[in-house]
């Protein structure tokens, strides 16, 4: 493993789960600025992480319904695990507004896959 290469900044960001399918991140963003009252410079990045339809992938990417947050601070980050974990997201699902409680914990660093070893026995 090539320890030169890797950063040694602190990343402050949030995992956010249960997200509904529709939520784009400009929504997602405006959750947390309105739930958590946050002002635009403190979030850094919002991604919400997508795959391709193995059935037909000439369709764009559609949403895993999770996603992460990144923050200026750790202030600001375990503001917005308190203030926004449990809040619920209406989105439309066959033409009628539905809610969601989204969850929000402190992201985990990415290990790759061959790091993490087996998960068998």
């Amino acid at each position: 493993m090539d320890t030169q290469n890797q950063t040694t900044t602190k990343q402050f960001k949030v995992f956010v789960g249960n997200l509904p399918y529709s939520i784009t991140e400009a929504e997602l963003k405006d959750v947390f600025m309105t739930v958590g009252g946050f002002e635009e410079s403190e979030i850094v990045e919002v991604i919400i992480l997508k795959e391709k339809d193995p059935r037909d992938p000439t369709r764009p990417p559609r949403s895993r319904g999770i996603g992460f947050v990144g923050f200026t601070n750790e202030e600001s980050m375990n503001r917005a695990i308190e203030k926004v974990n449990g809040t619920e997201v209406e989105y439309e699902m066959r033409g009628t507004m539905a809610k969601r409680p989204i969850f929000v914990n402190a992201a985990r660093p990415f290990v790759p896959k061959e790091e993490r070893g087996s998960s068998r026995y």
